[in-house]
């Protein structure tokens, strides 16, 4: 979003700066001086106070735009829903553009950009706040940014302009043309083209991708099915699924590990979903495989629709396609079929949330979870003659 604005001939929008975040010890030193006492933002100023902290704001505004002939300065800081109120009464003329994200993807990002440390991105002090659960950690980070959002948008409704990351990157024209439409500025759509140049993705505090990205890609959409739901308490559960429904998301339960994730096109057909098709193909069930781990369960790609398997032990049948099922595996194509030609551990992939065992069944320990899968592994290659056992004696 950052290099798409800046690309606009109009509008200038550097790496982060955190400039919002002057305003607080700018406004209470200024507060000191002429009231004797310290301020918050319910606090108001003189007028000659608050021209000088907008002066101290405004100088490096308008030393990047001038660079690039722009008339309107955006800042994509993380902070700034902290800031909102300082910032209106700064710059009461000031719009805003609220971008949200679907909190299991934005905490699967979140994971990913901070996977030997969470210093990054504000996720600290929730981290510190809930160290044995980062998902939990980063469920409430996404809950109390949306809160302040939300709340701000409820009292400057047309000062705000609601973007879904989602449809962002599946509808960058129609969601772009509104955005400028309501900045009031022109409709250019050549920013598509030249957002992602060298000059606007220079080094600079944001997002760490961008400078290796070329073009607004929406293979990042769905990636929080693979974040286990289990790990977010139901309290907590409970309010940020009140503001998904406010955003206008679907909630998430208990479900939703074994949903598929939205479809962008971008992996149909790939080399991963081939190869789980033939092996799964290559599956042959002896009828009357009875199991006191698992009865019928279901194979499902989250990145792929159709590629979905009832397996039934006792039937000895291994079909394609939907039906009634005890407990369903549930990972991308690329991990089910690691798991199923077993190229890879399967304690490493469902540790990691990469393959994840979904059932109905309550209060099942980790112990039982492993009881199933080693079951169900043991039945998707019942047809081995001693692969099985040969790779358990080597593993004892």
């Amino acid at each position: 979003m950052r290099c798409l604005l800046d690309a606009h001939p109009d509008i200038g929008c550097p790496a982060e700066t955190n400039i919002a975040a002057l305003i607080a010890p700018l406004w209470n030193v200024w507060s000191i001086i002429e009231c004797g006492r310290e301020g918050s933002a319910d606090q108001d100023l003189s007028p000659a106070a608050k021209q000088a902290i907008g002066d101290a704001l405004l100088t490096p505004m308008a030393n990047y735009c001038a660079r690039g002939g722009k008339q309107y300065y955006c800042d994509k800081s993380l902070d700034n829903v902290h800031h909102l109120t300082f910032i209106e009464k700064l710059f009461p003329e000031s719009r805003f553009l609220l971008l949200s994200r679907h909190v299991m993807d934005t905490i699967a990002s979140g994971l990913e950009a901070s996977p030997w440390g969470f210093k990054a991105y504000g996720y600290q002090s929730y981290i510190h706040a809930s160290p044995d659960n980062f998902v939990a950690a980063l469920a409430k980070y996404w809950l109390v940014h949306v809160q302040q959002a939300l709340q701000w948008e409820e009292t400057h409704k047309a000062k705000c302009h609601r973007i879904h990351y989602e449809d962002l990157v599946t509808a960058p024209d129609a969601v772009l043309a509104d955005m400028f439409t309501f900045l009031g500025v022109s409709v250019d759509l050549s920013v598509l083209d030249g957002a992602f140049t060298a000059d606007r993705t220079a080094a600079g505090p944001g997002d760490h991708k961008v400078m290796f990205t070329s073009r607004i890609q929406a293979d990042s959409v769905g990636r929080g099915k693979t974040v286990p739901v289990d790990l977010i308490p139901p309290n907590l559960l409970e309010a940020v699924n009140s503001k998904l429904a406010a955003l206008g998301y679907e909630p998430v339960d208990k479900t939703w590990n074994a949903e598929p994730a939205p479809s962008s096109g971008a992996g149909e057909g790939t080399i991963w979903s081939a190869r789980l098709v033939e092996l799964m193909s290559d599956i042959e069930l002896p009828p009357d495989q009875k199991s006191d781990h698992c009865g019928v369960f279901a194979i499902v790609a989250v990145d792929h629709d159709e590629l979905r398997w009832v397996v039934d032990p006792v039937a000895g049948d291994v079909r394609q396609g939907d039906g009634n099922v005890d407990s369903v595996v549930t990972g991308t194509a690329q991990d089910l079929a690691l798991m199923v030609a077993k190229e890879q551990n399967l304690g490493a992939l469902m540790r990691s949330g990469r393959i994840r065992h979904v059932t109905a069944r309550k209060n099942l320990t980790r112990e039982d979870v492993t009881a199933d899968m080693i079951a169900i592994m043991s039945l998707l290659h019942a047809n081995e003659e001693s692969g099985v056992r040969s790779e358990s004696a080597v593993g004892a």
